[in-house]
């Protein structure tokens, strides 16, 4: 069970994905995730968001998008806001580096995370190579 835990000002986050879920996740051609992809040294995560979920949760994979349940609800950007607290938590980097692409009033979403520092083990660090 991979377990990732996030220290808040709220009742500790705690986010599990069973080895069932990691073993789930979809490939692309390359071998690499699908849910997400590099461009230069910044992320962008594909995600799907449950709003009003009992608890707060990163779930797995579900049709390539990394889906997670969110306990706020999507009035206001409420649901909007709240992903960009756990993201941020997760990758350790300010909620102003991150920027909801597209998806702003749907429940799948496409996240720019700006030079994030920090990785969750789920995702793979790719090495970006200069052209000679």
């Amino acid at each position: 069970m991979l377990r990732i835990e996030l220290q808040t000002k709220t009742p500790n986050l705690s986010f599990q994905l069973s080895r069932k879920h990691v073993r789930n996740m979809s490939y692309s051609k390359n071998n690499v995730m699908a849910f997400y992809r590099w461009e230069g040294t910044d992320l962008i995560l594909f995600i799907q968001v449950q709003p009003r979920a009992s608890q707060t949760s990163i779930v797995g994979v579900h049709d390539d998008r990394l889906k997670l349940k969110i306990s706020a609800a999507p009035v206001d950007g409420k649901a909007n806001a709240e992903v960009c607290k756990i993201l941020a938590k997760l990758f350790g980097i300010a909620k102003s580096k991150i920027i909801i692409q597209s998806g702003h009033t749907s429940r799948n979403k496409s996240i720019w995370i700006k030079s994030p520092p920090k990785l969750p083990d789920f995702i793979e660090k790719v090495e970006v190579l200069p052209l000679s």
